[in-house]
């Protein structure tokens, strides 16, 4: 595969890695971490004015610019390398995906305008707050619940790792008929009579994940989104794992340019610690991780433009996805770790912002299936390999 940004990827990369420097800088994250006000959601208001980023992949019919998933990563690459907090990859990856591929025409212009307008932010709530296969990460586990009533449907279901909840005007809930279980999508509208919505705290202050509780909630015919089935909806969890390897590509990027330049200027014994070969071995190693991440990420993102344009089948973007997944995650960890090794003491304390990314690396390493899952997922196709994916495993 030959993978070259074009000139409108290349100005889009540069207009997003100009933003993220301007409001994604140390101070202003760590302000924000006080929690005074609604940053994340001043965040988006402010990224939507300037930068309009919002329509990305919303369809032109709906006010939307329609571009790819290659663009959102290109974004959500920029956001991760400041851990800038912003609802990009909830509202337009996962929401906003969400109705325009299992909704029909009235659906999509229901809500997918207010989502190219900004005045809408969204998510999807689908990981079980318990499950009995606690590594798997697909539709298997989702045990939320619904059942049909004389005017609409009934939702009930414990859900956990809800990406910015909080803040979400609508949200797209994922439940298996009680009787059937057959996997649907429904759009909620917040504020909800029967849906509670609570912080869940993590190891990285910086992500806003929430638990969120559905006890009886009434939903219209209408909310039922036309086109739900089990193969679109696994593909939305596919996506979701794929823009989370978009931002640990950028935590990675970070790391590597802060642990090189401080290389450079730190001495010891008379010159650059940069000068030293074991700093030196580190530092190539950790490039080596970066742009390994960097092909496998940009590869399940060109598969996964292909898969929506019907190109390519489901089993051939989840096996590029596990790939980037399990690479991404690693990459990640190890990056981190060698980050504050060569920043010797300081590289754990407050003052240096390693340990965010160091806690972002943990976690995300967990989310959408740890690396040993994705692994055992290739294994599993390199031993059963269909035609649909021979040749395509390496």
């Amino acid at each position: 595969m030959h993978f070259v940004l074009t000139t409108e990827q290349q100005m889009l990369v540069q207009s997003a890695r100009d933003y993220c420097t301007q409001y994604g800088a140390s101070k202003i994250i760590r302000e924000q971490m006080s929690g005074v006000g609604d940053y994340l959601r001043n965040n988006w208001d402010k990224m939507c004015q300037e930068l309009g980023w919002q329509g990305i992949l919303v369809p032109e019919s709906c006010s939307g610019l329609e571009l790819g998933i290659v663009e959102l990563v290109l974004i959500l690459e920029q956001i991760g390398s400041c851990l800038l907090p912003v609802p990009v990859m909830s509202t337009l990856g996962q929401y906003g995906m969400a109705i325009a591929r299992l909704g029909d025409a009235q659906q999509q212009h229901a809500w997918l305008p207010d989502v190219a307008a900004g005045t809408t932010c969204g998510t999807l709530v689908w990981h079980p707050a318990t499950k009995s296969e606690p590594n798997r990460w697909d539709t298997a586990v989702i045990n939320a619940t619904y059942c049909s009533t004389k005017t609409g449907f009934c939702l009930n279901g414990e859900y956990q790792y809800v990406l910015d909840g909080g803040q979400a005007d609508n949200v797209v809930a994922l439940a298996r008929d009680v009787d059937s279980g057959e996997l649907s999508a429904f759009v909620i509208s917040l504020p909800c009579i029967g849906v509670d919505c609570v912080v869940q705290p993590m190891l990285d202050p910086t992500l806003n994940i929430y638990r969120m509780t559905l006890s009886e909630v009434m939903v219209p015919l209408s909310a039922r989104l036309t086109f739900s089935s089990e193969e679109g909806i696994e593909a939305l969890l596919l996506l979701s794992a794929l823009y989370q390897t978009a931002d640990q590509l950028g935590g990675i990027g970070k790391l590597l340019d802060t642990s090189v330049a401080y290389a450079q200027q730190r001495e010891q014994f008379g010159r650059p610690i940069s000068a030293f070969q074991a700093i030196q071995h580190k530092a190539a190693d950790m490039l080596v991780q970066h742009e390994t991440a960097i092909t496998a990420v940009y590869a399940a993102a060109c598969r996964a433009d292909e898969y929506l344009a019907g190109a390519i089948s489901l089993p051939r973007l989840k096996q590029a996805v596990s790939i980037a997944q399990a690479t991404a995650s690693e990459a990640y960890q190890h990056v981190a770790s060698e980050a504050i090794q060569l920043h010797g003491a300081v590289g754990v304390t407050w003052e240096f912002d390693l340990h965010w990314y160091f806690k972002r690396a943990k976690i995300s390493a967990l989310l959408y299936g740890d690396s040993a899952y994705h692994y055992d997922y290739l294994a599993q196709t390199a031993l059963t390999a269909s035609d649909d994916i021979e040749g395509d495993i390496s």
